[in-house]
């Protein structure tokens, strides 16, 4: 909404949240799917940062959100341009203040409130929406060709987290699965890969091992509206 490299103001996010609403019938969940953040805040610059104004946008989104649907679950992924530095995962030194401010944006004296364990490791966590339903947010900055931090316990602990959710379960239990970068390619002047080569080829072995629990992958950061289908490299 509104014009490419600026926020839209307050007043148009709320009018378009407020025509949804006014749609009416049952909203379970709202899935976010990242980039909550106008283009260039996030600096490419590991020494500087935005994130005091960058946390007030996240901030003023959330609560909009909430005003207009107040209960309702929300399930934010975090984008290429809410972190710290641009396409980066915060190193070891940074990691506390990064997921615990989101953290509490987001989840603090909320229903969803027991996510912390598993966001504070990385940005990743699972929300229960009924029996047998459920919503798994998986930190994508953490996986993407663009993220050259040298941190890589999140990343470890999000994979194995990931294989037990969609393994230690019942085989009537299905998953959405939420991110911001989506797997596979895109074209700029020629073809580049979102993932990382070794673990691509992990996540989508997974998702093939796992495809009858898996209800869809929501994703969001390539700008036309794409359906993919992935596969195994196997």
């Amino acid at each position: 909404m509104g014009n490419y490299l600026e926020d839209p103001p307050i007043k148009l996010l709320d009018f378009m949240l407020s025509d949804i609403s006014d749609y009416g019938g049952q909203i379970d969940a709202i899935l976010i799917a990242g980039d909550l953040v106008v283009h260039g805040l996030s600096n490419s610059d590991p020494n500087h940062a935005n994130w005091p104004k960058m946390k007030d946008v996240v901030s003023a989104i959330t609560a909009s959100v909430r005003r207009q649907f107040p209960g309702v679950p929300i399930i934010p992924s975090i984008g290429n341009n809410d972190v710290l530095n641009y396409y980066k995962t915060p190193n070891e030194d940074k990691k506390a203040l990064f997921y615990g401010d989101l953290y509490d944006i987001w989840f603090a004296n909320t229903a969803q409130a027991g996510v912390q364990n598993t966001f504070m490791q990385g940005g990743f966590y699972r929300v229960d929406l009924a029996e047998g339903i459920s919503v798994l947010s998986i930190n994508s900055i953490l996986l993407n060709t663009l993220n050259s931090v040298s941190e890589t316990t999140s990343e470890t602990l999000q994979r194995q987290w990931l294989e037990d959710q969609l393994s230690n379960t019942s085989d009537s239990s299905r998953f959405f699965l939420t991110m911001h970068i989506p797997p596979g390619q895109w074209w700029d002047t020629h073809w580049k890969k979102y993932w990382k080569d070794d673990i691509l080829d992990a996540y989508l072995a997974l998702f093939a091992t796992y495809q009858s629990r898996i209800i869809m992958l929501l994703s969001a950061h390539a700008h036309p509206g794409e359906v993919r289908a992935p596969v195994s490299a196997k």
